[in-house]
C-alpha cells in the first residue's frame, strides 16, 4: 500500500470517527426532549437503535465497499441524516 493510499485511509477513518461522534452527540441531545413529550420510554430507545443500525450500515458501505458509487451514496446519505438530526435540534 502506498503512502497516498494510507493517508486516504487515515483521512477516511478520521472523517468516519467524526461522523459517528457527531451522530452520538445529536442522539444524546434529542433524547431528553423526546422523553419530555410524554412518549413511552422505549420509543426514543427504539429510535436510537434504528438510527445506529442505519448509521452502522452506511459506515460499513463507506469503509468496505469496492464500488465508488456506493461509497459516495452512503457518505451522502450519512451526511443527510446527520443534517436532519441537526435540523431537529435547531428547530
Amino acid at each position: 500500500m502506498s503512502l497516498d493510499h494510507r493517508e486516504m485511509d487515515r483521512n477516511r477513518r478520521d472523517t468516519m470517527r467524526d461522523q459517528v461522534q457527531g451522530f452520538q452527540t445529536l442522539v444524546e441531545a434529542i433524547m431528553p426532549d423526546a422523553l419530555a413529550e410524554d412518549m413511552p420510554e422505549a420509543m426514543p430507545k427504539q429510535w436510537r437503535a434504528i438510527g445506529w443500525s442505519e448509521v452502522a450500515h452506511l459506515l460499513t458501505e463507506v469503509q468496505y465497499s469496492v464500488d465508488q458509487g456506493r461509497v459516495e451514496r452512503a457518505s451522502d446519505l450519512l451526511e443527510t441524516r446527520i443534517k436532519e438530526c441537526e435540523g431537529l435540534l435547531l428547530s
